[in-house]
């Protein structure tokens, strides 16, 4: 049984060269991309990862703290637990 095609569309023929050649590619990338890359170039320097906790230290964390207050001074005395609270 031969495979469907579709009209007009011919197959290429298949030589050695180019399927030596194809293979001669995919292994020169493999080499190139997995010697290349190691753990210290991929992983991020020490000022990149200190400055989003600074920035979170100084920024997030006090406006945590004035949200908290804000809630606290609006809603001060009109929460009252009811007797079935633990």
């Amino acid at each position: 049984m031969q495979p469907y095609k579709q009209d007009g569309a011919e197959e290429r023929p298949r030589t050695p060269q180019s399927a030596n050649l194809r293979a001669l590619v995919q292994k020169a990338c493999l080499v190139a991309i997995t010697s290349s890359i190691t753990v210290d170039a991929a992983s991020a320097s020490t000022a990149s990862l200190t400055a989003p906790f600074w920035d979170e230290d100084l920024f997030v964390f006090r406006l945590t703290l004035v949200y908290a207050g804000v809630n606290y001074t609006v809603f001060r005395g009109k929460v009252r637990a009811g007797n079935d609270c633990y």
